[in-house]
């Protein structure tokens, strides 16, 4: 052996590939060391690929005894080694009972001068590779908690049923939208891995609950989608909906506990007039929102009103967006009275939208939506900022000890957020009003969520001197445990209750029993929804300590409440 040729093998041994040389025939003319491992592990017979053997022949050899990829490659060697292409790469499987492998086989011509001498052939082991590959594509396809098909891949098979539902007369194809309707309540309560693991035992459940066909997915968070095929109408797609509320009718088994979900599912039916799977989702989530707002823990269809009612919701808010821009809030103030003197001792900012094409509108028309997408924080923001500005010039326009009062309401998203306290101050500042001037009015529910998560702001808050007032008080939590718990001020007591006044023994009872426990913890108890003489009589005797209503007035545009003040018989 020459020097060269020392070389060329050193170099061959040195590399981890597999390979060979063979000559223009197919001969084997020299192998690495890693070719004869190759050729041992894949159960070649060591003389069928030594040097001297023809390794056209073996592939020649696997293509008879069925093997497709030695025919392929044999195919490719052979345009190299006939001048047709300068080389040739193929990845096929070589799969044994204890694991699986792939390799990448190049042959690549090799020259002398301007004649063909033969090629380099090299196998490759690539399984790392694949298998890396492989996970990447599951995980782009998958969700990685639950291992589901994810949002992605349920498209397309829902695309790909639609297409042969196309081809089968009378036959649809159902789309079941689910929600988890208490799953926030365990992630706050038990923390995040306490949720996640209740998402895993949810997708079990589920996969008992469905047939092998059916597609089962999640989209994220507590959102869980099933694709039915083939279905006759909408009775099978409710048979499988009430088996699965049926299903979720037992606890779930959590680290040691028994946990209780319920899923609210919209049902949507397509057709072979159905064009878009994303509109077939789209009606099932609509209707699924139906159901959660109408009967959590149940199921609905969808129907034509539904999208009507969607639709007209996007309008809404889409015009809500358009009148932050352009100003289109108002502010109106209601005055709040001291019943033992008569005096108005403040006044609650109550927030109303100057709609261009339907006229005034009262917070329950708007609220709700603002509140669920989240603008009620830019509009209760502006809102604050005005009461504060309006509040300290009517102070000194009319000045009384003490100095006149303003409530504001708080949204449940504005009382979680961490910048609450900050933002507060920032309207307190820019009006020059004093904290203990603003009171701010927070139903009883959202005040506990507040309390469990946001005490920091909570505490910033009472140390400039804010007040705070339970709304609607006795709808919500109405625990005395909560109750001792809450810094607050005041209790109001809401107007369901106080309409009954007088007339109703029980609600008599409940507005008795509030101004006593107000004032058992320390606060002052003021009653909302005055409309008689008679109501404000009896709060009075009762020991109520403040009323508002329209007995004593109606909310006033802004201009209108200087003319009212100064109405008003002096405080002292």
């Amino acid at each position: 052996m020459g020097e060269a040729d020392r070389i060329v093998r050193a170099t061959l041994d040195s590399l981890s590939a597999h390979i060979a040389l063979v000559d223009a025939s197919g001969k084997i003319v020299l192998t690495n060391g890693a070719w004869g491992r190759f050729a041992r592990a894949n159960g070649t017979p060591q003389q069928e690929v030594s040097e001297g053997a023809n390794y056209l022949d073996v592939c020649d050899s696997a293509r008879r005894a069925g093997s497709e990829e030695a025919a392929a490659f044999a195919d490719g060697l052979r345009s190299v080694l006939d001048g047709r292409v300068e080389e040739f790469a193929m990845e096929y499987p070589c799969h044994s009972p204890t694991e699986k492998r792939w390799f990448v086989a190049r042959a690549t011509r090799f020259l002398a001068g301007v004649v063909a001498e033969g090629a380099v052939v090299a196998h490759e082991n690539i399984t790392e590779r694949r298998l890396a590959e492989e996970a990447t594509a599951h995980l782009a396809l998958h969700d990685p908690l639950t291992g589901l098909p994810n949002r992605r891949l349920f498209m397309d098979r829902l695309r790909h049923a639609l297409g042969r539902n196309r081809r089968r007369e009378g036959r649809r194809v159902a789309v079941l939208f689910m929600d988890l309707d208490n799953f926030k309540g365990i992630n706050d309560s038990l923390g995040h891995g306490a949720g996640d693991l209740m998402l895993v035992a949810v997708t079990e459940r589920l996969g008992g609950l469905l047939r092998p066909e059916d597609t089962l997915a999640r989209f994220g968070g507590d959102e869980f989608v099933v694709l039915l095929e083939d279905v006759g109408g909408p009775d099978e797609a409710t048979r499988v909906a009430e088996r699965i509320s049926e299903g979720f009718g037992d606890p779930f088994g959590l680290e040691g506990r028994e946990l209780y979900a319920r899923a609210s599912i919209g049902i949507a039916l397509g057709d072979a007039r159905t064009k878009e799977p994303e509109d077939l989702l789209r009606d099932a989530d609509t209707a699924m929102y139906r159901a959660k707002e109408e009967d959590p823990g149940r199921f609905s269809v969808f129907d034509t009103a539904m999208h009507e009612r969607a639709s007209g919701r996007l309008e809404l808010e889409n015009a809500l967006r358009r009148a932050i821009g352009r100003g289109e809030f108002v502010v109106h103030y209601q005055p709040i009275v001291r019943l033992d003197r008569g005096e108005v001792v403040a006044v609650e900012a109550l927030v109303r939208w100057e709609h261009p094409e339907r006229g005034l509108l009262e917070p329950d028309e708007f609220v709700p939506l603002a509140e669920e997408s989240g603008l009620v924080v830019p509009i209760g923001e502006r809102v604050l900022r005005e009461a504060c500005l309006k509040a300290k010039r009517w102070q000194e326009e009319h000045p009384r000890m003490p100095p006149l009062v303003v409530s504001v309401n708080l949204s449940a998203r504005q009382l979680s957020r961490p910048d609450l306290a900050e933002t507060v101050e920032r309207a307190l500042g820019e009006a020059g009003l004093e904290g203990r001037c603003l009171v701010l009015d927070v139903t009883e529910t959202a005040y506990v969520g507040a309390l469990e998560g946001n005490t920091g702001a909570l505490s910033r808050l009472r140390e400039m001197g804010v007040g705070i007032s339970i709304d609607d008080f006795g709808t919500g939590y109405s625990s005395l445990s909560y109750l001792k718990r809450l810094p607050a001020d005041a209790l109001k007591i809401d107007r369901s209750f106080v309409a009954g006044l007088g007339e109703d023994l029980e609600d008599t009872a409940v507005v008795g029993m509030v101004i006593e426990l107000a004032h058992t913890f320390g606060m002052e108890a003021i009653a909302e929804g005055v409309e008689t003489e008679a109501q404000a009589r009896l709060l009075g005797e009762m020991g109520c300590d403040k009323a508002q209503g329209f007995h004593f007035a109606w909310p006033l545009p802004p201009e209108e409440v200087p003319g009212f003040l100064a109405e008003q018989p002096p405080s002292g």
